[in-house]
């Protein structure tokens, strides 16, 4: 989902909630950018470029998955950079069971949580943020994800509500939890 949708709430509460592990990634692409010397993650991404940024940050991503395989029930992450980073994932753990969902909400209620994620920004600030972020999201084809997406979540303001949904939707897909 796009910046806001409520992607780390949900997994995070889905993770604790059911014994899965969760991967925020905006943590871990703030860690390489000051890994890098940038101050912020939008720095490091104007630096390198887009296929970089994407590679690394996926690099990453993997590594962790890496640490945690035979450790864990699953993995669940909150953000995908398109289609390469599915193919990227698929390739470095051909025999996991990858489930894509998507996370959707209306366009207020994602600059609101953009403003609060921010310290409570202004809106008009919240709204630049999300076209930044969400044009990023675009240029890396997350589009084509959602699209392809094995099912959508809803998340119009209850996490609850939203796990819930989450749950019954792997629970179709032939997880038990």
């Amino acid at each position: 989902g796009y910046s806001g949708a409520g992607k780390s709430t949900i997994g995070s509460a889905f993770c604790g909630r059911y014994g899965l592990d969760f991967i925020e990634h905006q943590p871990l692409v703030h860690s390489i950018a000051r890994s890098k010397g940038f101050e912020r993650a939008r720095y490091w991404l104007a630096e390198v470029g887009l296929d970089n940024f994407t590679r690394e940050s996926v690099g990453g991503m993997i590594r962790i998955i890496e640490t945690l395989e035979g450790h864990t029930r699953g993995v669940l992450t909150d953000v995908s950079y398109g289609v390469k980073m599915i193919d990227s994932i698929k390739g470095s753990f051909p025999e996991a069971d990858l489930v894509v969902a998507s996370v959707v909400a209306d366009m207020s209620l994602r600059e609101t949580r953009v403003s609060k994620r921010m310290g409570g920004v202004e809106m008009e600030v919240a709204r630049r943020e999300r076209e930044f972020r969400d044009e990023f999201l675009l240029e890396v084809g997350l589009n084509r994800v959602l699209d392809s997406a094995d099912f959508a979540v809803e998340n119009m303001g209850s996490v609850d509500g939203a796990v819930s949904e989450l749950r019954d939707k792997l629970e179709l897909k032939g997880w038990n939890f």
